[in-house]
């Protein structure tokens, strides 16, 4: 690799990685490709979401897994894709405003300042979770789940959220002598 900032880059998302995993039960982040890695295979454990199949729209409870891609331009790229290119779906049947398989929208936005791998599973797991979703179909990747979210907006109430970080608990123990 020539590119030695965006191998240092690497070398930082891989430790990012080990901290995230190590506080959180609900993912397991995978280094997949590269040394420093540049392609992840994140599952979340647990998650509540809407699929969409010959029997219609149902929401069920199951592991949920996407890669996430680093290219090689990542830290300087020109692409006003790249947005659409970072983060692949591995579930076909996903039901969101802002996916159609294979492809997860993070938004052009949030990628303007190269976040790091724990920022962009964090803003993932606001889209995967439907509190971060567009319902404007004319800035929506799927417009059927758009007219579907915006006629249902119950089902919504209904997906239950496991936090991604496990919560730290700050405990202080005072021993008591029970004789005196």
């Amino acid at each position: 690799m020539s590119d030695t900032i965006f191998e240092r880059f690497l070398k930082n998302m891989q430790a990012e990685a080990r901290e995230l995993q190590k506080n959180s039960d609900n993912v397991l982040i995978v280094p997949d490709a590269g040394n420093p890695p540049f392609r992840y295979l994140v599952t979340f454990k647990e998650m509540s979401f809407l699929i969409s199949n010959e029997q219609g729209v149902r929401l069920i409870t199951a592991p949920l897994s996407v890669v996430i891609n680093f290219p090689e331009d990542y830290l300087h790229s020109l692409d006003s894709n790249l947005y659409l290119k970072i983060v692949n779906l591995l579930r076909p049947d996903f039901f969101h405003p802002n996916a159609k398989f294979p492809v997860v929208c993070l938004g052009h936005e949030f990628l303007m300042t190269s976040p790091g791998l724990t920022e962009i599973i964090s803003h993932l797991y606001n889209i995967l979770t439907y509190r971060n979703m567009n319902v404007s179909e004319a800035d929506a990747m799927n417009f059927d789940a758009c007219v579907y979210l915006r006629e249902h907006t119950d089902i919504i109430k209904k997906i239950s959220v496991i936090p991604l970080r496990r919560k730290k608990l700050n405990v202080s123990v005072k021993v008591v002598d029970l004789k005196s």
